[in-house]
């Protein structure tokens, strides 16, 4: 799959799994730091439910982010970092 030409601009590259999740979701990083990063969980209306603030200076981050609170349905995460950021829809069963 080619890779969208903004994500070399960005650095980053969110990935998400399991997708479709019950409880817990891994939200990883395998290009770049993403010092003062903010993981953000959102409804379908832009409704912010969740927020995550991560700081690492490794390439290679997993952050594991509790959804057991979340009501079955489609949710967006974006990950913000260094004025970049990336959305894709996550899944909660």
């Amino acid at each position: 799959m080619k890779p969208p030409t903004n994500q070399k601009q960005r650095g980053f590259r969110l990935e998400r799994y399991p997708n479709s999740s019950a409880d817990i979701l891994n939200v990883s990083n395998q290009r770049a730091t993403i010092e003062n990063a903010v993981i953000r969980i959102a409804d379908l209306t832009g409704r912010i439910i969740m927020t995550n603030n991560v700081n690492s200076k490794e390439t290679s981050v997993i952050e594991t982010l509790n959804l057991s609170n979340l009501s079955s349905g489609v949710y967006t995460i974006s990950v913000e970092s260094a004025g970049s950021r990336e959305v894709q829809k996550i899944i909660k069963n």
